[in-house]
């Protein structure tokens, strides 16, 4: 295995520690080999390049020196560490001030390591445990939800389901639900309890559609018992299909915006409908502009009312196929506002205000300066 590709795979790999391995001897005057010795961190999630951060919690954890374990193994004091039990190591690691210690590498390394030291203190307590929740087998319900796609809301007992008639065998007629689930109905489930049944091939026929109750379901074995009883399909089953308030829905803002948008309806149902002669003007808001100009030629132009009042106008222009350009609003001060089709005053194109110059629509003013007048 290459160096790069250790450290690619190093935090996804575990290395079981053996607590009662010896280290080696070594001779007289030899230094330790510590590459072959076992190393506690390499049985956690953390990556090698990580290390000396584990090492240096599990130093102060221990309010120990370092340089009393410079001889040995460089995690000898996470060794230490480790052999303690969860609850002393607990009390040991709340004494730390993680985000102290992520400013100091911030400040001196200029490392980011905050959620890096989350993950070491959690592996110094608990070593490569599986977060995983422990596995729970699906139940009765859960297995006929996933082969049939029904549910417990779908088959409550109570509800009113059509079922179709397959075929009629043996004096019952034998029913399929929506969910290709398969029923039986007999003679006197058609009837109330005293009357006389009836012959089931008098009643229904294979391909016919008929409502039934559902009385009771076994997803064990995935069996529905229906009837059809006159009594109860004439009763409503309303009082299991009605969803009761969310206890969350805010009634008093909602009471609130809908007295707002009444308002605001009563207000433009009220407004009286502007007449200007122009062609190319329409009493229209923005999507009925858009719809009327999706059947026109691109490059057409919709001059219509703005809904900020009588003293504003607002121009719709189609860019190309279903792209739609609205040209703000055009606010004259509370004068009125003039449109010709043609300038036959005495105003020049040099000036006026160019507003669509593409589509040759441009602003300027009349004789005595204040009215101004949208030329095309």
């Amino acid at each position: 295995m290459t160096t790069s590709v250790w450290l690619n795979a190093a935090a996804f790999l575990r290395i079981p520690q053996d607590p009662d391995r010896k280290t080696p001897k070594n001779k007289q005057g030899e230094k330790p080999n510590f590459a072959e010795m076992p190393d506690p961190l390499d049985g956690t999630r953390l990556h090698p390049q990580d290390y000396e951060f584990a090492r240096k919690m599990a130093v102060d954890a221990l309010e120990v020196d370092e340089e009393d374990y410079s001889d040995e193994h460089p995690s000898a004091v996470v060794t230490m560490f480790m052999k303690a039990d969860e609850r002393t190591r607990e009390k040991q690691l709340k004494a730390l001030s993680l985000d102290d210690f992520a400013q100091n590498l911030l400040t001196t390394q200029r490392e980011k390591k905050r959620m890096t030291l989350d993950l070491i203190h959690e592996e110094l307590l608990h070593p490569f445990i599986d977060k995983r929740p422990p596995f729970v087998g699906p139940d009765a319900w859960e297995v006929m939800t996933m082969l049939t796609g029904e549910t417990t809301k779908s088959l409550m007992p109570g509800l009113m389901i059509p079922v179709q008639v397959v075929r009629i065998k043996q004096s019952a007629a034998l029913v399929r639900l929506s969910s290709n689930m398969e029923a039986t109905l007999e003679a006197y489930h058609f009837v109330d309890e005293g009357e006389q049944p009836v012959p089931i091939e008098r009643l229904v026929k294979p391909g016919q559609v008929v409502n039934t109750v559902i009385s009771e379901v076994d997803p064990v074995t995935f069996k529905v018992q229906l009837h059809a009883r006159p009594s109860v399909l004439q009763t409503s089953d309303k009082h299991i299909r009605n969803v009761g308030p969310d206890p969350y829905y805010d009634t008093t803002s909602a009471y609130r915006d809908n007295l707002a948008l009444e308002r605001r309806r009563k207000q433009i149902n009220n407004q009286a409908r502007r007449v200007i002669k122009h062609p190319n003007f329409h009493n229209m808001r923005s999507k009925e502009a858009e719809e009327y100009l999706s059947k026109q030629q691109r490059g057409d132009v919709v001059i219509r009312p703005s809904s900020h009042g009588s003293n504003h106008l607002a121009v719709t222009w189609k860019v190309d196929k279903g792209i739609y350009q609205h040209i703000g609003w055009l606010y004259w001060a509370g004068r009125p506002c003039k449109l010709l089709m043609h300038s036959n005053q005495t105003f020049l194109r040099s000036q006026s205000i160019p507003m669509i110059p593409w589509l040759g629509i441009y602003i300027a003013l009349d004789k005595t300066g204040h009215i101004p007048i949208l030329m095309s």
